[in-house]
């Protein structure tokens, strides 16, 4: 469950972390909807959430698609369904393994994690974890350094866990406190588990 926790929060963050001003300035009607998903993930709207998870992976995104996956997996506003939940990671594959091509950390991130924990694959793959995990950081530390709430979370998760950096509690809590000073507070406290990140944030 920590392992999968760690993928949503990339994209958390991060992944799912998240709207005007905030989330990218996109003219894909479904990037947008992954976005809109993502800060209703973050903010505790489950439900509403999947429903816009599910409009965006049904024009076939794969962040979309991946979330969604996370979602049947997770019982996160819908009932837990494995079937559903390795269907719809099954189809996030190729646009991810597409978008980790062009260097999208985030999606270098999920691939990484698919291959870390071997979710739907017939085993895990630390080798291809570490390469994709390490070519996240970059990107991830880039956007990070800009103020970019969602590589904050992506790039302090990647330090607890020591993925593709060595592990690092305090660079983890540094990450995890600018991004929880922008107005995520509660994600990072509750659902990442790092109330010294929040305490010290303000």
């Amino acid at each position: 469950m920590l392992a999968l926790v760690g993928l949503v929060a990339v994209a958390i963050g991060s992944l799912m972390f998240f709207i005007v001003n905030e989330t990218p300035k996109v003219a894909d009607t479904a990037e947008k909807q992954f976005w809109l998903g993502m800060e209703l993930y973050q903010k505790g709207n489950r439900s509403e959430a999947f429903k816009i998870f599910t409009e965006a992976a049904e024009q076939e995104n794969p962040l979309a698609q991946f979330l969604l996956a996370i979602c049947y997996h997770n019982g996160d506003g819908v009932a837990v369904n494995k079937d559903e939940s390795i269907m719809w990671l099954h189809k996030s594959m190729e646009g991810l393994r597409n978008a980790t091509e062009r260097g999208d950390a985030q999606a270098q991130v999920r691939l990484a994690g698919v291959y870390k924990t071997g979710w739907g694959l017939p085993n895990p793959d630390e080798d291809e974890a570490s390469k994709w995990y390490s070519k996240a950081v970059k990107g991830l530390l880039k956007a990070a350094k800009k103020g970019d709430k969602e590589a904050q979370i992506a790039l302090g998760m990647l330090y607890m866990e020591g993925h593709g950096v060595a592990f690092s509690h305090a660079e983890a809590v540094k990450w995890l406190r600018k991004a929880a000073a922008q107005g995520y507070e509660d994600y990072v406290r509750n659902q990442l588990g790092f109330p010294e990140a929040v305490d010290t944030a303000k």
